[in-house]
């Protein structure tokens, strides 16, 4: 039986803010700060590390961080100041998913990242539900707050397990014969997302059932091989759509997609909008 820890996140300060040049921060002493990008785009230096952001990505910063944003247009952001606090540990057995949340929460949680969302709609109405409770001051806004909080921060835990997924180190697998499967199929997807993948065949080769060997990718990686290998082509594409001028058509082909509409409708699914609409909105 291990131990079940239970945290809500306590918001000292919630504020929206608009920039139209480079201007210095500095995180509270305790605690974290959320900032969700609304509109625009920048870049943001941290004590060791410089990194582009958009309308797409989320930024969490340890206490005390100092940080400096800078832009060449306005950027509109909300930043949410709050501690994580434990409220209660029991004994209780864990489930694969609890763990991991239970591990992010107490360790890659008080690091310094820049996120990138799968899905930004649901975690912007959050944030915006937020600012709005937050000023209002209605019986149980606190609470309320709390809880949109936190179902941003396991969001958050979400999108950094499927980006972890994308750097997984293939040398520190261990030997067994079904991860070192599963770490040469994962190998593979990445070096030939772009090829036409049969995930079926990709198992059928080994002496396992391929039915076992998907189950135990699942496992290990945290979501299904299809469901890795389309996301993995989707992060081409939308690289792809911001970085040259080729066709969506085109893209669809070189991501390895021969259904030009079934690309379509696969990246809507992961980003809530269609190729032609992220590259002129992020352009």
């Amino acid at each position: 039986m291990a131990a079940l820890n239970i945290f809500l996140p306590s918001i000292t300060k919630v504020k929206r803010h608009r920039i139209k040049k480079r201007s210095q921060h500095r995180n509270p002493s305790t605690g974290n700060r959320l900032l969700v990008i609304l509109k625009g785009k920048g870049k943001i230096k941290t004590d060791n590390q410089k990194q582009s952001f958009n309308t797409n990505t989320v930024l969490l910063l340890k206490q005390n961080q100092r940080y400096t944003v800078s832009t060449g247009s306005e950027i509109d952001y909300i930043a949410v100041d709050f501690l994580l606090q434990q409220l209660f540990s029991k004994k209780q057995q864990l489930s694969r998913a609890d763990q991991q949340l239970q591990d992010f929460l107490t360790t890659d949680f008080k690091k310094y990242h820049v996120i990138r969302l799968i899905d930004r709609k649901p975690f912007i109405n959050r944030s915006r539900s937020i600012l709005e409770e937050y000023y209002y001051k209605d019986l149980g806004s606190g609470l309320l707050c709390s809880f949109y909080l936190m179902e941003m921060i396991i969001f958050i835990a979400k999108n950094i397990k499927f980006y972890k997924m994308k750097k997984l180190d293939i040398s520190s697998a261990t030997s067994t014969k079904v991860e070192n499967i599963i770490n040469n199929t994962l190998k593979y997807m990445k070096k030939n997302y772009y090829n036409d993948i049969n995930i079926d065949n990709l198992f059928q080769k080994h002496s396992y059932h391929a039915n076992y060997l998907k189950n135990m990718f699942k496992e290990k990686i945290g979501i299904p091989p299809l469901k890795c290998l389309t996301i993995l082509r989707i992060e081409a594409a939308r690289k792809l759509l911001l970085s040259t001028d080729l066709t969506v058509k085109e893209i669809a082909a070189r991501v390895g997609y021969k259904d030009y509409c079934y690309f379509i409708r696969c990246f809507t699914k992961y980003t809530r909008i269609g190729p032609a609409s992220y590259r002129k909105k992020n352009a």
